[in-house]
């Protein structure tokens, strides 16, 4: 006969000896799951701040890289002149340049133009003589605020052009904050 011992013994092997087995309990599991919903709600808050910030970012990215183009193509321009630019205010500035080919042109940048959807900027515009009337008028930097003082001239040879834009561009909800770039002219081609 089997004593109460060995029916034990034997039911032990049948269904295993759990005393010896590794698991998760219920506390394990539950400090877990807390775990892992703080560490997910880190994550999406950081991604909900990303997402927020990037058109922000876009937008500062988009306005300084214009910005930079426009006052180039202005000072690449100028550095062609032959005669000594003429600055009229702060704000125009008027040379005689080289053209390709050999041939001369009279050129105008104007940056206090009135913008046409915002009163706080101005624009810098190009104009080009022909003959005794200016054309163009294209827009080389759009949304300038210092508009009346862009250029200045320390003769005989040097201009500076310094443009204040905004960081926000066309969102409503940009960045306050101001960017401003600076370059220099020296007008080596000058004749006499």
């Amino acid at each position: 006969m089997l004593s109460t011992r060995d029916i034990r013994q034997a039911a032990h092997r049948r269904l295993g000896d759990s005393s010896g087995e590794a698991g998760y309990g219920l506390v394990e599991l539950m400090v877990v799951c807390a775990l892992l919903i703080i560490v997910l709600g880190a994550i999406l808050a950081l991604g909900e701040t990303t997402q927020r910030i990037a058109p922000k970012e876009s937008e500062r990215a988009h306005v300084i890289r214009e910005a930079q183009v426009g006052l180039h193509r202005m000072t690449r321009e100028l550095r062609h002149a032959n005669a000594a630019p003429t600055l009229t205010g702060g704000s125009t500035i008027q040379a005689t340049v080289l053209a390709p080919g050999g041939a001369t042109r009279t050129v105008r940048y104007d940056c206090d133009e009135a913008h046409p959807s915002d009163t706080a900027y101005t624009r810098c515009l190009r104009h080009v003589l022909s003959g005794t009337t200016w054309t163009g008028g294209e827009v080389v930097i759009d949304r300038v605020l210092n508009g009346a003082t862009v250029f200045s001239l320390t003769p005989p040879d040097y201009v500076a052009a310094t443009v204040e834009v905004a960081a926000r561009g066309s969102l409503k909800d940009g960045y306050d904050h101001r960017v401003i770039l600076e370059d220099g002219i020296y007008m080596r081609n000058l004749s006499g």
